[in-house]
């Protein structure tokens, strides 16, 4: 090892647990892309002293903690490595500092629950990973690699972290930004913050602001049942459907600090609790100490007999009381009714504590609603132990996969997830797949998916499998009493995107989609985001056509392009087009909560802004074009509006009336396709009825689905009215598409 890498050493000792905890806070608050689990302090050290035990050099040398010197003082001088600085070489050389350029701010005010100004109080914006680092756990790199990325990642926190604090009108501004999404948090001596809106990644340009609660200190004290005081416990409290705890021992701390409210406490060891006490905390109240005594706990404990063939992820215990030791009970009602816990195979103890003495239903099941089998078990004094057995997978309980790669064996490491179809619903997610010994997978299916592929219910079942190393497949899946599929993975494709036009400030915020065309659904099957000026690997994927799509970190299509991938390497080439600011105003009094989409598509869900203090909503990074603007916080219903970007200063609000039905068709075998309908169409017209408003839209359909004849319904396409006959009746079956109240 070199004597730059002996240096940098020295420079991470102290980076671990401050870096470590604020990015693994971040990464899942705001949903960072984090490729593995974040180190600790003290395994970085463990892995810092394998590295000076194998280095005589470093060896003899002792290692040095830096700690970070307050921003407003003058650094004193740093050891030289290779003829440069240590900053030099584990911050300038690590980062790219066109990053850091400043590209805006974030402001907000401060007040108490009565709308008083707050002034000194801290804010801080934290940004999210740096675009251009890569973190990869400790067992898939060289341990230089691994420190280098740590220390380029503290550098970044450290260099676009901004704090500041608000002035005599409890206003804020955190002002030169870097690009990208930013955790605010403010704090303040006696008080509880609470942010309004998205704080934990809020964007360049956007207003967060908080509220603060004075808080409450207890003092606490816990005694075990010989009435001696304990030597540790764990201090639990519960408000209405929040609860945490603190370890506590008489060494440390022993306070609990509160907001004023009405709180469930009680103190916890191993098979010992104390009985709850109910309190209401006032601001100003001298509350005396609380003291709890352990007592005997009444329960169960157990272990979890997972299957022997199976490689099973996750199970789920539910119990629910009974009447009785020989009553039955449907398992769905244990399903729904029952409380829960999840277990693991390498972690299969569950507990039911803290309940009354009686007869409990205990069922296992790998849904938190499916029980796959129970038993009547009693609970008296004390905690008793009994195990559970979890039983096999049956073939109609689950979609069967059978995968081989390249070589023609096993896939062993896929990823599912299941998209459902019926009626004018769908449901789509991951799906937790449980592994044989035959080198299978086998998906537990919900109700919904079995009626489907048993034939009970007209829809459809689509599965997407995702593989590291052979990319993503996605394909729909037959009908069949016990479905099942075979996933044949080939020589993958890759793609390298070249980015032209406004990429300077938005590298770490864009992100590159590839969409299989003419698959059976429409996601994604690989997304990368752009961490320099091109995209050096997207996929891998399997060879086909696809459209290439670059969005913005909130969901907005900023360039598409269609592209044939073929095996090996693909490159091409998209622009990022001029970006605005668009500012909603809403009327005083009047609520807003917008959803933002390109008029004729879909809303994009992460494009939701509330309107801040002043009744403003701000969008940012918006590409030029026409928009729908629906308002969900209007009370009942949804108020839509259309703006054309840019827009040349702020818009207010000014809903418009709902007069016809777009049409999106999905499905070819659908009874919108079948009935002549296509993407893009607007209904305004049913039975020869025009449709004026949402009260009619409702009527006019509730009157055609109740007719047993077809029905007229009159289309918008391409500026022309067109006629279709529809079996209305059976839209609620198998529509094969959506039907969404719009405007013309």
């Amino acid at each position: 090892m070199n004597r730059g890498v002996a240096l940098l050493v020295t420079a991470i000792v102290g980076i671990g647990v401050g870096f470590g905890a604020a990015w693994a806070m971040f990464a899942e608050s705001a949903g960072a892309p984090n490729t593995g689990r974040e180190e600790t302090g003290s395994e970085i050290g463990t892995k810092i002293s394998e590295l000076k035990s194998g280095e005589s050099a470093a060896a003899s040398e002792p290692l040095r903690v830096l700690a970070p010197e307050p921003a407003a003082e003058a650094s004193p001088a740093r050891p030289a490595v290779n003829g440069g600085s240590l900053d030099a070489w584990t911050s300038a050389a690590l980062i790219d500092r066109s990053l850091l350029a400043p590209s805006g701010k974030i402001s907000g005010s401060v007040t108490t629950t009565e709308g008083t100004p707050l002034s000194g109080v801290e804010v801080t914006s934290s940004p999210g990973p740096a675009p251009n680092i890569t973190y990869h756990d400790a067992n898939e790199v060289d341990l230089e690699t691994y420190l280098r990325e740590r220390a380029a990642g503290y550098h970044w926190h450290r260099a676009a972290r901004r704090t500041t604090r608000t002035d005599a009108s409890g206003r804020y501004v955190l002002d030169g930004l870097v690009r990208a999404q930013h955790r605010v948090s403010a704090s303040l001596d006696g008080h509880l913050l609470e942010a309004k809106g998205e704080w934990w990644r809020a964007e360049v340009g956007s207003t967060v602001d908080f509220v603060a609660k004075p808080r409450v200190e207890l003092e606490v004290q816990v005694f075990e049942p010989s009435g001696s005081l304990a030597d540790k416990a764990e201090v639990h409290w519960q408000r209405g459907s929040t609860s945490s705890q603190i370890e506590w021992t008489p060494k440390a701390d022993s306070k609990l600090v509160l907001e004023a409210a009405t709180y469930e406490i009680w103190a916890a060891r191993g098979d010992f609790r104390s009985p709850s006490q109910v309190l209401t905390l006032a601001v100003g109240e001298t509350v005396a100490p609380l003291s709890f005594h352990l007592a005997a706990r009444n329960g169960l404990r157990g272990r979890v007999i997972f299957p022997a063939d199976e490689q099973v992820a996750q199970a789920i215990v539910s119990w629910l009381k009974v009447r009785g030791p020989s009553v039955e009970i449907p398992k769905t009602q244990l399903g729904d009714e029952g409380q829960r816990s999840w277990v693991r195979p390498d972690n299969p103890q569950y507990e039911i504590l803290d309940v009354d003495p009686g007869w409990y239903a205990v069922g296992i099941g790998r849904d938190w609603r499916d029980v796959d089998t129970y038993e009547i078990l009693e609970v008296s004094n004390g905690v008793s132990r009994h195990d559970i057995e979890l039983p096999g997978l049956t073939p109609e309980r689950a979609l069967v996969v059978y995968s081989r790669g390249p070589d023609g064996k096993p896939v062993s490491d896929l990823e599912f997830s299941l998209e459902v179809r019926s009626g004018f619903g769908s449901s789509s997610g991951t799906r937790v797949a449980t592994r044989k010994s035959d080198g299978s997978y086998w998906i537990l299916l919900d109700q919904e998916a079995r009626d489907v592929l048993g034939g009970g219910k007209t829809g459809s079942v689509t599965l997407r499998a995702e593989s590291p190393a052979y990319g993503a497949a996605s394909t729909k899946v037959a009908p069949s009493p016990e479905p099942s599929v075979e996933l044949v993975f080939g020589p993958q494709a890759t793609l390298t995107v070249g980015l032209t036009g406004q990429t300077d400030q938005l590298v770490g915020s864009l992100r590159v989609r590839l969409m299989p065309v003419g698959a059976e659904n429409e996601r994604a099957l690989a997304e990368e985001k752009v961490s320099t000026g091109s995209v050096n690997v997207v996929g891998p994927v399997q060879p086909g056509n696809y459209l290439v799509v670059l969005v913005s970190s909130s969901g907005l299509e900023l360039d598409s392009v269609g592209l044939r991938l073929n095996e090996g390497e693909n490159q091409t080439t998209l622009e990022v087009p001029p970006l605005y600011t668009l500012t909603v105003v809403f009327a005083e009094g009047q609520d807003g909560r917008l959803l933002l989409a390109r008029r004729g598509q879909d809303v994009a869900y992460n494009q939701r802004r509330d309107a801040d203090g002043s009744g403003r909503v701000t969008f940012t990074n918006v590409p030029a074009g026409d928009y729908t603007l629906e308002n969900h916080g209007g009370g009942f219903g949804v108020e839509i509006m259309h703006v054309r970007v840019p827009t040349g200063g702020e818009v207010p609000f000014e809903a418009q009336e709902v007069n016809a039905i777009a049409v999106k068709v999905t499905d070819p075998g659908g009874v919108l396709a079948s009935a002549g309908f296509q993407s893009g169409d607007l209904i305004v017209a049913i039975g020869g009825t025009e449709l004026e408003s949402m009260p009619a839209i409702t009527a006019a359909l509730l009157g055609a689905m109740s007719k047993t004849e077809p029905v007229r319904f009159t289309v918008l396409r391409g500026g022309a009215h067109i006629d279709l006959e529809v079996d209305a009746q059976k839209l609620s079956q198998n529509p094969g598409g959506s039907l969404d109240p719009t405007t013309r």
